[in-house]
């Protein structure tokens, strides 16, 4: 049942045993860990402790220094964070922290640190990243202090495989796709509001002042379409010429769209669709050539195939899509 009001919502989670019901405390209940084919059990206390590796309070313990260039985009793995002094948790902090600070930005550095945020995290290691205090027309603009950055692990970073495709693209596709690419490039980027928080902003402002009607918000991130067909002129059409093959229809190449669910929560029934009569053999090379036949169905991809006398019969679709690459290009 839902009531309009404004009162908080608690959530509670309570465990019950799996046979009687009766409710379990966290004393009740213990972990196990495969190992050497064996269940280890073990409590919720040596858990924290493992993941803690043996600390028990929260820390931030300098390692060492880098060079600022060392510190690399594809560092980035997780929101960094902001650390200052407060001098009524610690006597003396802003004195370390401006003598630290100074240093590291007089001489290009990062401390590396071992970092545990709180006590049920396991520790990670971070990078703290100077910046010095600016100040604008008598205003303080940046405060100074230290950008913590999360670093990865050895297991976070992976290789990505680098895919190749079997065959070479004309010359002239692929100078028709630079051309595209070159007009559509931005040479500034401004930011842009994030539509869905001034949504949220929008309408509490609208609650608390009681407004029958909210002023939608302008999305910024949307491209300018006029703009970009401007710029784009006679070269979209060169590429499509070069990549697609003359009669392409890429209507008939678009997936169905799913049924979505109504405001009360029932999914319309899909309507019957038509038994497939397959694509024409101009048609089909076209995909093939455009690298779009993995995205037709099985039913259209069986219907070509039986047309050409080949059996579909306990066929994966991998195999029907190899079988009419081969046809089409022995055609």
């Amino acid at each position: 049942m839902f009531v309009n009001t404004t009162d908080r919502v608690k959530s509670e989670r309570t465990w019950v045993h799996p046979v009687d019901q009766t409710p379990l405390l966290p004393t009740d209940m213990n972990r196990f860990m495969r190992y050497g084919g064996k269940n280890i059990q073990m409590t919720a206390e040596e858990v924290n402790h493992i993941r803690a590796c043996g600390q028990d309070t929260n820390f931030l313990r300098l390692l060492g220094f880098r060079d600022n260039d060392s510190l690399k985009i594809g560092n980035h793995v997780k929101l960094p964070q902001f650390l200052y002094p407060c001098e009524d948790t610690v006597k003396g902090s802003s004195n370390i922290l401006n003598a630290l600070l100074t240093r590291c930005a007089s001489k290009n550095k990062v401390a590396i640190c071992s970092y545990r945020p709180r006590s049920v995290s396991g520790p990670c290691y971070v990078a703290l990243l100077p910046q010095l205090e600016v100040i604008e027309d008598g205003s303080q603009v940046k405060p100074p202090g230290f950008h913590i950055i999360h670093l990865p692990f050895m297991d976070d970073q992976r290789k990505i495989v680098d895919i190749r495709m079997k065959k070479e693209n004309p010359r002239e596709a692929v100078e028709a796709a630079k051309a595209v690419i070159n007009k559509l490039k931005l040479k500034s980027f401004v930011p842009v509001e994030d539509t869905s928080l001034q949504s949220v902003y929008k309408t509490i402002e609208a609650h608390a002042l009681n407004k029958e009607t909210m002023q939608p918000v302008e999305d910024e991130s949307v491209p300018d379409y006029e703009r970009m067909k401007r710029k784009l002129g006679e070269r979209s059409e060169a590429f499509l010429r070069e990549v697609y093959s003359e009669g392409y229809d890429p209507e008939k190449f678009k997936p169905a769209k799913k049924s979505k669910p109504t405001s009360d929560g029932v999914t319309k029934p899909k309507t019957e669709k038509t038994p497939a009569t397959g694509l024409a053999d101009q048609d089909m090379k076209a995909a093939v050539e455009a690298g779009t036949v993995n995205k037709l169905t099985n039913d259209v991809l069986k219907t070509w195939l039986k047309s050409h006398n080949v059996s579909v019969s306990n066929k994966k679709k991998a195999q029907l899509v190899e079988d009419v690459e081969s046809i089409v290009n022995s055609l």
